[in-house]
């Protein structure tokens, strides 16, 4: 009897959820083949710090689960073909599919300023970080470092670099008025005087228009430097550019209540580049991967199956090593408390993983 195949896009955060929670309940007649550009699960969330240089390689990475009803495919995508459903990866022979989940992640969002992927270093993948790394952690004392986007990726990597780097001059270019702000006035306060403090610029409502190597133009001036890193939009991973099928303000697949495709039913897509109310993150895309899984297996043995209403219990945030910040439900908590609370869920992700 010919196995049915379903194929995962991605092994990150909701991809390797995904085949986690799979695979102890999977019948003999099925198998997963997972396609990744690397031959390991790696912690996004953290990319910042090897940016910084606080972390290593394998620190962040880890093995993708051995199972023999597991065939894992590395190489880059190149197309995905729903009509043929086949999968198209360089240098490799194409890998057709009965069922498929995109979960491919996010890349740079460069919202139309000039010069941006040419000239800004990005922490959007492992081997982009390692290459921010190298020039960051070499810079000269006393150079300067810009950060375009107050967001939290580049909230943390400011962060981070001060602790790692207190000779760089680190400087935040933020469009809003003030850094995070899609989180709690207190805590955007809270956080705008933790970088005074540690003498990081914030330079709040300056909207690029055009990046080079070492100098940036907006409206009223230019911003000198000697090393800048975008950190100020993501959009869906390129390679599915070319799906049909509607999409939100920010690019990603509106998708049925079960995360597949209106157009097709046995194309699922979760993570960043699924639509959803709650911003991406890490946290959202296991839930999201935790919620497939249950569907998935519901299809498959012929069962209906009803999901409660997806709640986000906390989102953290870090400052260096030793203070960080948070909001737990509707209460935003500072200092060191949540920055040891994010270590211990960062601590037991990685014992779940084995």
């Amino acid at each position: 009897m010919k196995k049915k195949k379903l194929v995962i896009l991605g092994g990150g955060y909701a991809g390797m959820r995904l085949i986690q929670g799979l695979l102890p309940k999977m019948d003999d007649n099925q198998e997963i083949i997972l396609i990744d550009r690397l031959p390991y699960h790696s912690f996004k969330v953290e990319f910042y710090a090897l940016a910084a240089g606080t972390e290593s390689l394998t620190d962040i990475t880890h093995t993708f689960p051995e199972d023999p009803r597991l065939t894992k495919l590395y190489g880059e995508i190149t197309n995905i073909d729903t009509v043929k459903k086949r999968i198209e990866i360089r240098e490799n022979d194409p890998q057709e599919y009965d069922e498929l989940v995109i979960a491919l992640g996010c890349t740079d969002a460069y919202q139309g300023v000039k010069g941006a992927e040419e000239n800004a270093f990005s922490i959007q993948t492992l081997k982009k970080s390692q290459i921010a790394s190298q020039r960051l952690t070499t810079l000269d004392p006393y150079e300067r470092v810009t950060i375009i986007g107050g967001g939290l990726s580049g909230v943390e990597l400011a962060a981070e670099l001060r602790q790692s780097r207190e000779d760089l001059n680190i400087s935040i270019v933020n469009r809003g008025k003030s850094v995070l702000s899609p989180f709690p006035r207190k805590t955007q306060e809270y956080v705008s005087r933790w970088f005074i403090e540690h003498d990081v610029n914030l330079i709040n409502e300056v909207q690029l228009e055009e990046i080079y190597s070492n100098y940036a133009i907006y409206e009223n001036g230019t911003l000198e430097y000697d090393a800048v890193v975008w950190t100020a939009g993501i959009r869906p991973a390129a390679v599915t550019d070319s799906l049909e099928g509607e999409r939100d303000q920010q690019g990603r697949f509106v998708v049925n209540e079960d995360y597949s495709l209106p157009s097709d039913r046995n194309v699922y897509i979760i993570g960043d580049c699924a639509s959803a109310y709650f911003s991406p993150s890490a946290y959202l895309a296991e839930i999201m991967a935790d919620r497939l899984r249950d569907i998935l297996l519901a299809k498959w043995r012929n069962l209906d199956i009803q999901l409660p209403p997806i709640k986000l219990k906390a989102v953290f945030g870090s400052l260096g090593k030793k203070e960080g910040f948070a909001v737990i439900g509707d209460t935003p908590i500072h200092g060191r408390v949540p920055r040891v609370l994010k270590s211990g869920v960062l601590w037991l992700y990685k014992k779940h993983l084995g």
